[in-house]
């Protein structure tokens, strides 16, 4: 999406992939512009649209970080975008920090990688086509953590320059000032399996901060069950589990945590052939 006009900045995502055009935050995750690639542009009022050349290699070439720990998955059908500028950290991040936005759920909506630039991130909205909650959904609230030197903490966001931290499709929100702190140490978590996308294994960690029966268990797009990863009574701690694909067919897969009454779905995907 480009936006342009009196909220004084603009912003192009290319091929619904989440990459952000932003020059007055001097962001840019798009890079070249390709013949036969869509591009949404929505404009404030009628005017000119100007983006570099591609042999501008100031942009063009660049190879765009992505975040480990925040693993995104593909994009869904529907986005928005938040940027936050670095005069609303009252502590600037490390370079390599990274940057999840979640939903109600606990589930990852959307990443960034800390460059020492302002921070742009397109959170991914709740897919209709799908069965599974894939992302926020209209005017769901969703909340802000940072992975920094092994730690993850909460941000809190103390004011919005534009938006209210509810999600709406193709909004636009910034940042006015956030602040961090350590994150509870004490809820259910399910993370972000890792390496993802995988061929071969990949590995989940879940939180429990007491004795709980919990089902861990990966289901195909349709919603059907086709492997058992993890079910029985388990102390409070943290708890990693393999996932093999040897038996799993190329594709997009859900994994779902049940502990309790906690409940929480990601994605992943195997990709065996390329």
């Amino acid at each position: 999406m480009l936006f342009v006009g009196e909220i004084t900045f603009w912003e192009c995502t290319q091929n619904s992939a989440g990459g952000n055009y932003w020059p007055d935050y001097g962001v840019n995750t798009v890079g070249n512009l390709y013949p036969g690639e869509g591009y949404n542009i929505n404009l404030a009022y009628p005017d000119t649209l100007v983006y570099p050349p591609n042999s501008n290699t100031s942009k063009s070439e660049v190879s765009i970080a992505r975040p480990q720990f925040y693993n995104m998955q593909k994009p869904t059908d529907c986005s928005m975008t938040i940027v936050i500028p670095l005069s609303a950290f009252e502590e600037l991040p490390f370079y390599g920090d990274e940057f999840g936005a979640f939903d109600s759920e606990g589930q990852l909506v959307g990443s960034a990688f800390y460059t020492e630039n302002n921070v742009d991130m397109t959170l991914w909205g709740d897919d209709a086509k799908t069965i599974e909650k894939d992302g926020l959904r209209a005017g769901e609230e969703f909340a802000l953590k940072l992975w920094s030197k092994n730690e993850e903490r909460i941000l809190s966001v103390e004011s919005w320059q534009e938006g209210d931290g509810f999600y709406n499709v193709n909004d636009i929100e910034v940042v006015g000032r956030i602040s961090k702190s350590l994150a509870d140490n004490n809820p259910f978590y399910l993370e972000q399996n890792i390496p993802n996308p995988f061929s071969s294994i990949t590995a989940v960690k879940i939180h429990l901060p007491e004795k709980t029966e919990i089902a861990l268990m990966v289901y195909d797009l349709l919603g059907k069950p086709v492997k058992m990863i993890a079910k029985g009574t388990y102390l409070a701690g943290t708890y990693t589990f393999i996932i093999d694909a040897q038996d799993l067919a190329d594709g997009i897969y859900f994994y779902r945590l049940k502990a309790g009454n906690y409940r929480v779905t990601r994605q992943m995907e195997v990709i065996k052939n390329e």
